[in-house]
């Protein structure tokens, strides 16, 4: 995600809908990995906190947004990833927070 991407910034309220859903459950951990650039460490901070996205949060720093992308085959964002228990990417396209098949996914996920 990035604090400029506006369907990042339109995910962020289904995204903590969803986080909260399964608070209490050790088995489940949201990360976040921003692809802002390092001159937007402020404003990356600034939404975190604004829209209260509690989890791992992380920022692609000094170019490193670029190995994300070509890591992940980043070619838009948002960009969500489904990572089962073992670390390894269960869903690389994983439906957005928005979509109920969400929930449905992270819960088949965790009954594995």
């Amino acid at each position: 995600w990035a604090t400029s991407c506006g369907p990042c910034m339109a995910e962020m309220p289904h995204s903590k809908k969803l986080r909260d859903k399964f608070i209490g459950n050790d088995s489940i951990i949201f990360m976040y990995v921003s692809v802002d650039t390092e001159d937007n460490i402020d404003a990356w901070k600034s939404v975190v906190k604004k829209k209260d996205i509690v989890g791992i949060n992380l920022i692609a720093r000094d170019g490193e947004e670029e190995r994300v992308g070509e890591r992940y085959q980043l070619q838009y964002i948002p960009r969500f990833v489904l990572i089962d228990k073992n670390g390894k990417v269960a869903n690389f396209k994983a439906p957005n927070p928005s979509e109920p098949k969400a929930e449905q996914l992270i819960k088949q996920l965790l009954a594995e």
